[in-house]
């Protein structure tokens, strides 16, 4: 395991200390560790969302599903919405 000094504002370090506190970590570094990998997870998803078990579950779904979600505030198709937009 590697040590990575860093240094952080006094807000953010009552928030680690408050979840001490509260049991939720043992203590700073526990904290610390979990955010990071916490953090690191989230945006491992949103850079590579075809690498996330939730974004190939949803995937899934839908290819299972018979006709595309709505997902237009309209009962509208997509074509019909473009070829509307066509004629202004």
């Amino acid at each position: 395991m590697a040590t990575i000094p860093i240094n952080l504002d006094t807000e953010t370090v009552k928030r680690l200390d408050t979840l001490v506190s509260q049991g939720v970590y043992k203590n700073r570094t526990e904290a610390i560790r979990d955010q990071i990998e916490k953090g690191l997870a989230l945006m491992q998803t949103v850079i590579f969302p075809q690498r996330s078990t939730k974004y190939k579950e949803v995937l899934r779904k839908l290819l299972g599903e018979n006709t595309p979600p709505n997902v237009f505030r309209t009962s509208k198709s997509a074509v019909q919405l473009v070829s509307d937009g066509r004629e202004r």
